[in-house]
């Protein structure tokens, strides 16, 4: 019976012990996740800031104006693309 009882301790210390170690395991995964989910939060706000800045480029006159220009010029030049014609 001695034997017996020394059995079931020894299993309860290991079950004990690998319950724990889970619960650990179980707690450094929800402290990543937490820290991921900060960081995706950062990255959308971040996105959101870089969206809206281009929204305000895009509206401004002398950067539409230049764009035009630029655009213009690339069609007015010759097709360089046609060797010795």
């Amino acid at each position: 019976m001695d034997d017996l009882s020394r059995a079931c301790d020894a299993w309860k210390k290991k079950y004990e012990k690998a319950a724990s170690e889970l619960k650990d395991k179980d707690m450094e995964i929800a402290l990543q996740q937490h820290a991921l989910q900060k960081k995706e939060q950062k990255i959308l706000e971040l996105v959101g800031m870089v969206q809206e800045k281009d929204a305000l480029l895009r509206q401004d006159p002398a950067r539409r104006k230049k764009r035009r220009e630029f655009f213009a010029g690339l069609r007015s030049c010759p097709d360089d693309s046609t060797p010795g014609v």
